[in-house]
């Protein structure tokens, strides 16, 4: 058969230069025969078909790591004194890169940094600096339109060191570390509007500032309703003037004309005179003295009259004077009265023309029309007082004006005397001048550090920031300031490098290399190198931080076919556990092994192989036999995660793959994997949108004041969070013709047309105007108040000789008290009575008539008063505005509306200036960071991350949402454990299907099984889950293989015919110290023994036959012989061996005294052979020297000396009084020995130990002990136990035990 030898370490081929790659490794391979001995090959060749096993091989020479050197140490982080953690101390790092990765299984790479704490113990470190935040003053606010309402207000924050007057900013993370936050630098804010001046309505003329003459004028005002705020436009004049009719201060008054007193004072009629009474009488309707009035324009108080004979023609009287057809202007106007024929005389000519019944006057000549009102113009621009004061800006240093002219509505400038003086605004004030405010700004702050290592856009950066804003024509702020009112400043890094990408380089493959340039297994290899992005080969270590992946393999296995028809490679081994199984449907994970096809021209496969299928290549199995059922569990979607405030974003579930023992396993496992995620929208607040405003309505009165309404209708509603719609109607006052206007005008009757024109006397008709001064439009308001009185009536024009009378008087007024019933009465005069023959008589000349209860209700009114109208804002849709009441006199009998006066009022409409707070939106700070995920793993994970709200939403802005707290799932996996699959060891195996003896090779599989069955990386198995995901595949890493039992294979012996056969190893003990040095390690033996011993030609036997290695958490160990059955020989014996108590471990060398070893012979079986003093000789038992027998013990010929005799026979014993030898006083005598009490515990600071197995020092004891107890008992002789000098064959034989020494105890009870 064919001797096999160990494969020697592979060694790199001489001409190969670089320390690792392909080299070679050879064993010896020899021919031996059965009994060892070595023989020609020829015979080992015929049995193998010509073959012999390989005796070199090409192998990878491993590349271990190799590493730079150091770089200098990095200055210390902490370069201060940290007065509030004084141990902070700070650290140093430095670092060293990889020159050369480790490759063919060669050692890992030790670690690229290394870390210690700052030694300040030789130098004193100055205090830290304190940082602290800076708050300026908040600007003025900028609203969103830029005009007024709500808007952002500004201030500058930033970091300064404490104390430091100079402001000099510095990074905001000095302040951070404070663990301060960052005080707001904007926030909501409001500017008012501006509020224009509102005035009311202009109310009546006042009375004439004369009560007569000329130059008086009339005045009328309006009250301020809003006074002008915020830059508002001032109010403009609030009293207007405008001149009165002239009115005589003075004037004739006369009283009726008495009767007409005839010449004739028999006549009945004819020529008479008449009388009345004339006095002078003032404006103030006083009697005065007649020179106050104009002596030309005096009146008669005497004048011719007539009383008309019947047959006389009859006038009437001239009427009033109608009112002046306008009531100014320079060419005055026209007053016109009349009078009438009341009856024709006997002549047939007419009495008098037509032209005699009317006259006209010129009146209100010279009345002004023009209004006079005081004109104000705008503010001139504020000036200095005093150009020779030293203050030149500040509070009323200046003074400003403005001219005042009195002008008329037709713009032209007039007297001022006809405005009033004691209103007129005034045409100076004073001022303030703002002072100019340049710009300040803080000082540079020191350089930062460059924002990038690489790169020529690495640059450093300093930065101010403005501390004060420029205002009123000062110093502008430098150019380039950012919103947050920061200036940086910039300069390129010197010597920064380019920015560099790396990326792996493979090379070709070298030839497949086999030993001895033959056929079969051999490996070829590549260079593979780091290589920079402009070309440069660079250390692997750049690549190695870098590129994200594994590295490429820089050899492997390849094979040279040895020719012939079809061959195959073997399989490869199983691989490990994998998700992908091909087309093959597995319900879990699956191995496969593969085959390749070896030939020298792949052309000729279909020739060389053509029943080849796919299995004949590769096999997959499963990795388990048990199959499960899978479901997917499917969560609720969660929140919609959006970038901004709104918008589209994503929105995550969990999802899982649940076996049917409950346990989550990853998506594969089930049929499909539903989608996690999905987009989502989270709807925009969509404002409501609202029409122009539509016209206005028509006024709600029909005369005096009333309301207007106009509307706007919504046209696109709000949604979701938007802002609700403003007011959609608003009201107004509105002023209409007076309600006096609906009261019927009546003209005067107009004189008798007769219906036959050809007489001049009989039945007629007469026509007056009747007129609604409103316009004929309004006629049926009008009527409402009062029937329309007729226009037309029939009358009577007298004929010569009848009576004439004039017309009837008013009624005499009613009673007022409406509780008696009064009468009425009124009557009229005989103008001219009637011919004594055939003239028609005189009608009644007097009536009464009862009073109407009517009379009494015409003097109710109530006043009726309207809500106030909704705030009409100014400006848009809120902000300062006025609202209005309007009031109306109502006529408790018509129930219609009158003019406010009949309810004691003077103003229809009262005006107060209101408020509509304009909407405020919802505003939130920034989300904060996610949370850490509340699981590892699972299906429960989420994390969630908040917000505030910084302002609520206020008068319909946009409300907040219910998205202040966020959550989403996170970490939704499986949760997993890792566990070591160590299969068993092969057979010991060796070249093909050679048979052999010497050195194999035993395989086995290790793998790390994740708990789901997959294979993982050995880093899980190792390292927790984190640390494994980030360290596996990292060339900087390794492990103890050895030391961890992971290793896969491993040399073997199988003992050719001659050699050293060697039992296996046993099991290493437990972990076991002295029981006497507590300073000696723990120990852990093991061992194994000859089975069979060598010839002279074999392999000889090793030295070592028992192992140990250091432990931790040793124990001290009990001991005990045990001794088997006597075997049936003619001098029967027994083994005898030592066990610890507790444990399985037996025949343990070294661990029981072999002083006290029981007898494995028949002739020394008594126990009391193994006492002190005694031993086995020839198969009998005697007592040594110095000692002596009772028949059942030896014991010391004398009692002892000292302690060092005791001390010689018992260990840990003193001599006591009486000569006994005892137990020291912290030990107990049990099975013989003295030895700690079983209660003792490692405070007792004494201890017992009993000599172990590994101890040498104790073993070398107890053989020097041995050897000076057999040396006495050959000098001394024995003495006999009985008369025959032979100790009887008596005792129990089965048992093991020692009988305890009372020879040393006899004495106990007598001390």
């Amino acid at each position: 058969m064919w001797g096999i030898g160990e494969w020697t370490s592979c060694r790199k081929v001489e001409t190969i230069d670089i320390p690792c790659g392909l080299g070679q490794k050879t064993r010896s391979v020899t021919c031996i025969d059965e009994s060892g001995r070595d023989v020609p090959e020829d015979g080992c060749l015929q049995r193998n078909r010509g073959n012999s096993p390989l005796d070199l091989e090409i192998c990878s020479v491993p590349c271990d790591c190799e590493l730079s050197d150091w770089t200098w140490w990095s200055p210390c982080s902490q370069i201060c004194l940290d007065t509030e953690d004084p141990t902070n101390v700070g650290s140093e790092t430095r670092s060293r890169e990889i020159l050369r990765l480790p490759d063919r299984d060669g050692l890992p790479c030790a670690h690229l940094t290394e870390q210690r704490e700052c030694d300040t113990s030789n130098i004193t470190l100055a205090e830290c600096p304190v940082y602290e935040w800076i708050t300026q003053d908040w600007q003025d606010c900028e609203p969103t339109d830029d005009i007024c309402g709500g808007g952002k207000e500004w201030r500058q924050v930033f970091c300064v060191k404490t104390g430091d007057i100079t402001l000099q900013p510095v990074d905001e993370k000095h302040c951070v570390l404070n663990d301060e936050k960052k005080p707001a630098s904007r926030r909501a804010c409001w500017r008012e509007c501006p509020v224009d001046c509102q005035l009311g309505e202009w109310e009546n003329w006042s009375a004439c500032s004369k009560s007569c003459g000329e130059g008086g004028i009339h005045l009328r005002q309006r009250e301020v309703l809003a006074e002008p705020a915020h830059g508002g436009t001032p109010c403009d004049a609030l009293y207007q003037a405008k001149e009165c009719e002239p009115v005589e201060c003075a004037w004739w008054r006369t009283g009726a004309w008495s009767t007409c007193f005839l010449n004739n004072v028999d006549a009945t009629c004819g020529d008479g005179s008449w009388y009345r009474v004339m006095y002078c009488i003032s404006a103030l309707d006083q009697e005065v003295d007649d020179s106050n009035c104009d002596p030309d324009l005096r009146p008669l108080s005497q004048d011719d009259c007539t009383v008309p004979c019947p047959q006389d023609c009859i006038i009437s009287e001239w009427s009033k004077w109608s009112p002046c057809s306008v009531s100014c202007g320079k060419q005055g106007g026209v007053q016109t009265r009349w009078r009438e024929i009341l009856a024709h005389g006997s002549d047939s000519d007419p009495c008098i023309s037509d032209s005699e019944l009317t006259q006209t006057t010129v009146c209100n000549l010279h009345v002004s029309c023009d209004t006079y009102i005081w004109q104000i113009s705008p503010w001139e621009e504020c000036t200095i007082i005093d150009e020779g004061v030293e203050e030149t800006c500040g509070e009323d240093v200046g003074m400003q004006k403005r001219n005042i002219t009195c002008e008329i509505d037709s713009g032209i400038a007039a007297n001022e005397t006809l405005c009033l003086a004691s209103q007129k605004p005034e045409s100076h004030q004073p001022c303030s001048i703002p002072c100019q405010v340049d710009c300040v700004v803080s000082e540079w702050s020191d350089w930062s550090d460059c924002n990038q290592t690489c790169g020529l856009e690495a640059h450093r950066e300093r930065s101010k920031v403005v501390l004060v804003l420029d205002a009123n024509g000062g110093i502008p702020c430098p150019n380039g300031t950012n919103e947050e009112r920061v200036l940086y400043e910039s300069m390129p890094c010197e010597g920064v490098p380019p920015c560099y990408s790396y990326q792996w380089h493979a090379g070709n493959w070298s030839q497949c290399l086999v030993a001895r340039d033959l056929c079969g297994q051999g490996l070829r290899e590549r260079e593979v190198s780091c290589q920079r992005n402009d070309g440069e080969t660079v250390d692997p270590g750049f690549c190695v931080r870098e590129v994200f992946g594994s590295i490429p393999l820089s050899h492997e296995q390849c094979y040279i076919p040895c020719g012939g028809d079809c061959e195959l490679t073997e399989w490869t081994p199983y691989g490990p556990c994998q998700p992908d199984c091909g087309t093959t449907r597995y319900t879990g994970y699956c191995r496969q092994r593969s085959k390749k096809l070896v030939v020298d021209h792949p052309e000729d496969t279909l020739t060389l192989c053509p029943d080849l299928t796919p299995n004949d290549l590769l096999e997959i199995i499963p990795c388990t036999d048990q199959e499960y059922n899978y479901t997917t569990a499917i969560g609720t979607w969660g929140q919609c995660i959006v970038d901004g405030p709104c918008g589209g974003g994503i929105r995550e579930r969990p999802t899982a793959c649940i076996r049917e023992d409950s346990r989550m396993v990853p998506h594969t496992f089930c049929l499909s994997e539903p989608p996690a995620t999905e987009e989502c929208t989270v709807e925009c607040p969509h404002d409501c949108v609202v029409s122009d405003w539509l016209n206005w309505s028509p006024c709600s009165a029909r005369c005096g004041t009333g309301l207007k309404t106009r509307q706007r209708v919504v046209e696109a509603p709000s949604q979701g969070l938007g802002k609700e719609c403003p007011h959609l109607a608003e009201s107004m006052p509105c002023h209409l013709a007076t309600c006096d206007s609906f009261v019927w005008v009546i003209g005067d009757w107009s004189p008798c047309y007769l219906t036959n024109r050809s007489v001049n006397c009989g039945s007629g008709m007469r026509n007056r105007s009747v007129e609604c001064p409103a316009g004929e439009e309004f006629g049926a308001d009008c009527a409402r108040r009062r029937p329309k009185p007729p226009m037309v009536t029939p009358c009577e024009l007298p004929c010569p000789g009848d009576c004439v009378v004039g017309e009837w008087s008013e009624f005499s007024p009613c009673s007022l008290d409406c509780v008696t019933v009064s009468r009425r009465n009124r009557s009229r005069t005989v103008i001219r009575p009637p011919a004594a023959e055939g003239g028609k008589p005189c009608e009644e000349v007097y009536e009464e008539a009862d009073c109407d209860n009517e009379v009494c209700r015409l003097t109710g009114y109530h006043n009726k008063t309207t809500d106030w109208t909704q705030c009409k804002p100014h400006h848009g849709d809120c902000g300062p505005g006025i609202q209005w009441q309007v009031s109306t006199c109502i006529d408790e009998v018509t129930s219609l509306s009158v003019t406010v006066d009949r309810c004691n009022q003077s103003n229809e409409v009262a005006e107060q200036g209101c408020f509509v707070p304009c909407p405020i939106d919802c505003e939130y700070e920034e989300f904060s960071d996610w949370s850490v995920c509340s699981q590892e793993c699972g299906q429960e994970g989420t994390q969630s991350r908040s917000r505030k709200v910084l302002t609520s939403a206020k008068h319909g802005g946009r409300i907040c949402s219910d998205g202040i707290n966020q959550t989403r799932p996170c970490n939704i996996k499986p949760c997993f454990s890792y566990e070591w699959l160590r299969e068993p060891w092969s057979d010991c195996l060796f070249d093909d299907s050679f048979t052999g003896c010497g050195v194999g090779v035993e395989t086995r599989r290790v793998e790390c099984i994740r708990s789901d069955g997959l294979s993982v990386a050995l880093e899980f198995c190792v390292l927790p889950e984190e640390l494994a995901l980030l360290q596996a595949n990292n060339v900087v890493h390794g492990f103890n293989m050895s030391a961890m039992d992971i290793v896969t294979s491993r040399t073997c012996d199988r003992p050719c015919p001659g050699d050293c056969v060697l039992s296996e190893w046993s099991g290493f003990s437990p972990c076991l110290a002295s029981c006497f040095d507590s300073s000696l390690p723990g120990k852990q033996t093991r061992s194994r023994h000859i089975v069979a011993y060598p010839s002279p030609d074999g392999l000889q036997c090793p030295d070592a036959v028992v192992e140990t290695k250091l432990c931790s958490n040793p124990s001290c160990p009990e001991f005990k012989w045990k001794s088997g059955p006597w075997d049936g020989t003619e001098i029967p014996e027994r083994e005898v061996w030592c066990e610890m108590e507790g444990s399985s471990l037996s025949n343990v060398t070294g661990g029981c005294l072999e002083a006290v070893r029981p007898p494995s012979s028949v002739l020394c079986r008594s126990p009391l052979c193994a006492e002190y003093g005694s031993a086995c000789q020839t198969g009998i038992c005697q007592c040594t020297d110095d000692y002596q027998g009772n028949g059942v013990a030896c014991y010391p010929t004398d009692v002892c000396r000292d302690d060092a005799e005791c001390s010689e026979i018992l260990p840990e014993s003193y001599c006591a009084k009486g000569g006994v030898c005892r137990c020291l006083k912290q030990y107990d005598l049990r099975d013989g020995t003295c030895r700690v009490p079983y209660a003792r515990t490692e405070t007792d600071k004494t201890w017992v130990w009993f000599v172990i197995a590994g101890c040498c020092v104790a073993a070398v004891i107890i053989l020097l002990c041995a050897i000076f107890i057999v040396s006495r008992g050959e000098k001394g002789g024995f003495q006999p136990l009985d008369q025959n000098n032979q100790h009887p064959l008596e005792g129990d034989e089965n048992d093991p035990e020692m009988i305890r020494m009372s020879m040393l105890d006899g004495d106990m009870d007598e001390d």
